[in-house]
């Protein structure tokens, strides 16, 4: 599932994927100059705890979203 933030005309896009390694979740974050970071969690439930702190992050910062493309 990807999730876009939207602030002054510029784009955040994240991804939440299954990890190729197993049970892992990948929380792929591209930033608006492109740049882009990968987040392993083992499972699910580490991956949901740090969406949360990013969600809340972004929101504080002024970016509104996320807004949801499967």
């Amino acid at each position: 599932m990807f999730y876009f933030f939207e602030r002054d005309s510029e784009y955040v896009r994240c991804e939440l994927r299954p990890s190729p390694k197993g049970q892992a979740v990948d929380l792929v974050i591209t930033e608006a100059n492109q740049t882009e970071r990968v987040e392993r969690f083992a499972d699910v439930h580490a991956a949901a705890a740090r969406w949360a702190e990013i969600t809340s992050h972004f929101a504080l910062d002024g970016w509104a979203g996320p807004f949801g493309r499967p």
